[in-house]
């Protein structure tokens, strides 16, 4: 069984190991965006999600089964069970 000391220490460890991950990643996060202001490639004004969705291009939409279909393209169906959890089902396949 873990005593007091050992659990202390763990914790202790783990919150230092994170301190440190936290410290590296915000380090290398800033200088990232520092290099990309820049370069003028970091866009200054914030926009809002109506305007990010105007200017991104149409892309494929990633569907619940995780396979790329382009707007208006079928995909995989789930048909609902009793529990309300789903399970995929391929249609058949003609050959």
């Amino acid at each position: 069984m873990n005593t007091v000391k050992s659990v202390i220490y763990g914790w202790g460890v783990l919150i230092v190991a994170g301190a440190g991950a936290y410290y590296y990643a915000k380090k290398d996060i800033d200088a990232r965006r520092q290099d990309q202001k820049y370069r003028g490639a970091r866009p200054m004004d914030k926009l809002s999600w109506q305007e990010r969705i105007e200017q991104s291009p149409s892309e494929p939409i990633l569907s619940r089964a995780g396979t790329s279909t382009a707007p208006g393209e079928t995909s995989v169906e789930v048909k609902s069970t009793p529990s309300g959890l789903g399970s995929p089902t391929r249609p058949p396949e003609v050959r």
